[in-house]
C-alpha cells in the first residue's frame, strides 16, 4: 500500500490533478456522487462507468455529509487489480474549493483512517489502472489504535482530535517514546495552528510524509496538564505533513491528550 503524492493544486477546470499529469472531465458514462454513509458497505464495478481519477485510473465517486467529529475507517478491497482510495473534503462539483485528505494506492486491501470535523467530503474508489472489476467500499468507525500497518491518521483544519499514547504504539525514535501521528496536506507557504493538552509530558513534532524517522521539520515540549498552541508553515507541498504526538508511556503512563487543529 502506498500513498499516492500530487504536484499541484485542484483547480477549476481539472477533475484532478496528479504526478501524471491531468484529466480535463469525467468520461464515458461516469455517475453524479453517490451518497454513502460513515458507517455501512457499498459494492461497486471500478471500469465500467468511467470516472477518471488521477493517472488514468477508474471508478466511482461517493458523498459524504458529517454532522459531528467523526472518526472514520475507510477501506477498500478489490477483486484481482491494483485498488484506488482518494478522498478530498469539500463538494465534487465546486473541485476549486477542495482538499485532498488521502490518496492511497496498492494491491489486495487498503485503508486509511481518517479524523474529520463535521463538513462534506467525497471519496473516489476504484482501479488505479486501466483495468477494473468488482470490489467492496466499507466505512467504520475508529478510534487512533495502537500501532499497525494504517498508523498515519489523517485529518483536516477544524478537527478536534481525543487521542491516547500507549506503549503499543508506533516507536517514535528515542528510546521508550511512542507516538500518534495525524497527516494534512498544506500548500506551500500554508499556515496551520495546532494546540494540544496532554496529561502527560512529551513532544509535538512536525515530519514530512509521517514517515517516523524523518527529521524534525518543527517541534515544542509539551508539558504535562499545560496547553501548548504553535503554528506550522508548509516549506513545500510535495508530501503531506505529519503531527506527531509522542510520549513516554513506558516511563510514565498512558498519556492522554486532545488536538485541536485551525
Amino acid at each position: 500500500m502506498r500513498l499516492r503524492a500530487l504536484a499541484g493544486p485542484l483547480v477549476a477546470v481539472v477533475l484532478f490533478t496528479s504526478c501524471g499529469g491531468s484529466l480535463t472531465a469525467p468520461r464515458g458514462n461516469c455517475l453524479p456522487p453517490t451518497p454513502i454513509a460513515a458507517t455501512g458497505t457499498v459494492n461497486g464495478i471500478a471500469y465500467s462507468d468511467d470516472c477518471d481519477g488521477p493517472d488514468g485510473s477508474l471508478g466511482d465517486i461517493y458523498s459524504l455529509t458529517l454532522t459531528a467529529q467523526t472518526q472514520v475507517l475507510i477501506t477498500l478491497t478489490p477483486s484481482g487489480f491494483e485498488g484506488q482510495v482518494m478522498m478530498l473534503s469539500g463538494n465534487f462539483g465546486d473541485i476549486a474549493g477542495t482538499k485532498l485528505i488521502f490518496d492511497v494506492v496498492g494491491n489486495g486491501t487498503i485503508c486509511a483512517k481518517a479524523f474529520l470535523p463535521p463538513g462534506n467530503y467525497f471519496i473516489f474508489a476504484g482501479s488505479a489502472e486501466n483495468v477494473g472489476g468488482d470490489y467492496t467500499l466499507t466505512l467504520a468507525p475508529t478510534t487512533s489504535t495502537p500501532c499497525s500497518n494504517v498508523f498515519f491518521n489523517y485529518t483536516v483544519r477544524g478537527a478536534d482530535i481525543p487521542g491516547v499514547v500507549v506503549i503499543e504504539d508506533c516507536p517514535a525514535g528515542a528510546p521508550n517514546s511512542r507516538q500518534e501521528a495525524y497527516g494534512l496536506w498544506l500548500a506551500a507557504g500554508e499556515a496551520i495552528q495546532v494546540s494540544i493538552d496532554m496529561n502527560k509530558p512529551g513532544d509535538l513534532l512536525w515530519r514530512r510524509s509521517g514517515n517516523p524517522t524523518a527529521p524534525d521539520l518543527a517541534g515544542a515540549p509539551v508539558f504535562a496538564n499545560t496547553t501548548l498552541t504553535t503554528t506550522f508553515t508548509a516549506p513545500d507541498a510535495n508530501d503531506p505533513f505529519g503531527i506527531h504526538v509522542i510520549a513516554y508511556p513506558a516511563l510514565t503512563g498512558n498519556a492522554t491528550f486532545t488536538l485541536r487543529i485551525r
